[in-house]
């Protein structure tokens, strides 16, 4: 279980979004986060399905009443720049782990807007 700890956590702060990419996907500037999280669904789902590891689905999280962690956003604002950093519950394991990724997005006070995982990884009990 360590390897597909590492090689997820690995992929997730791989994930960035900037403002050429929404252009060449033809997504709208105010898509940024939701592009991101699209990105980091899809590194779960293929992750998970690579090293065999079930994630619970919709259905099955209601019936065992197990909830996501709740969100935690910080907002910095400044003259010339912005920038939120976010902590998020994205999935839950069949074993009843969590996958948290905090991701920043934002405008810089020198640069472009964009939005990256910076921080990412399993948490909780269970597993082998």
């Amino acid at each position: 279980m360590q390897d597909f700890e590492r090689v997820l956590r690995q992929r997730l702060l791989a994930l960035k979004v900037t403002e050429d990419d929404l252009k060449r996907a033809k997504r709208p500037i105010s898509e940024m986060v939701d592009v991101l999280l699209e990105m980091v669904d899809k590194v779960i789902e293929e992750t998970c399905k690579e090293f065999g590891v079930e994630l619970m689905d919709i259905d099955e999280l209601e019936e065992r009443r197990i909830e996501f962690c709740d969100p935690n956003t910080v907002a910095v604002r400044g003259v010339g720049y912005e920038r939120y950093e976010s902590l998020a519950c994205v999935a839950v394991l069949k074993d009843g782990r969590h996958v948290h990724v905090t991701y920043v997005s934002g405008h810089p006070l020198l640069g472009r807007p964009r939005a990256a995982v910076v921080d990412a990884g399993v948490v909780g009990g269970g597993g082998p």
